[in-house]
């Protein structure tokens, strides 16, 4: 509707549309590619593999969002390809605060199996940070009732209720990061 559109991105590999729209404007696009369809989802691209690949190929630029997503679809063949190594917080920012409170921070925008949560409790419970005051923080959205369900009778089983907090969708998590003992990365990519 008489804008100038310089570049399409596609935050996803769910969906194609980015792709197709770039092409009909003859415009540049970048794919940010987040997530392993096949592992964290059970999912395949609708259009098949082989597009999807031959897709990837003709984009200006693909951006996977941890080495364990480029080595995945093994886009080092790409020329145009890159991988973030620091894709979870801005590394302009400063988060490091001396008053630390006595909690380890989980964090995910949405709660899945493929983050491991699961595991992260059980390293918990095992650890015995418990009993040196050392809460757990869980910050993100479950994604999945069954999984939550699971995760729930988890906590209830290793008798972790007292010593958890779960906050859910936060859209700052800056002040937790920079009052956490640590910050948990347990996704299993």
């Amino acid at each position: 509707n008489g804008r100038t559109i310089d570049i399409v991105h596609s935050n996803t590999v769910f969906y194609n549309v980015g792709f197709h729209l770039s092409k009909a404007l003859k415009t540049k696009h970048i794919w940010h590619v987040r997530e392993m369809l096949d592992i964290s989802f059970g999912f395949r691209p609708f259009w098949g593999w082989n597009k999807f690949f031959n897709e990837l190929s003709q984009s200006d630029s693909i951006i996977a969002i941890t080495k364990a997503v480029f080595d995945h679809y093994k886009l080092d063949r790409y020329s145009q390809s890159i991988y973030l190594w620091d894709a979870v917080m801005d590394a302009g920012r400063n988060y490091y605060d001396k008053n630390k409170s006595k909690y380890l921070l989980f964090c995910a925008a949405g709660i899945s199996e493929c983050k491991g949560l699961d595991s992260l409790l059980n390293s918990y419970a095992l650890s015995g940070l418990k009993n040196e005051g050392y809460r757990l923080r869980v910050i993100g959205k479950f994604d999945d009732l069954a999984y939550k369900s699971k995760i729930m009778n988890l906590v209830e089983t290793l008798k972790l209720r007292d010593y958890i907090d779960f906050l859910g969708y936060c859209k700052d998590i800056s002040s937790e990061m920079k009052k956490a003992t640590a910050i948990v990365m347990s996704s299993y990519n």
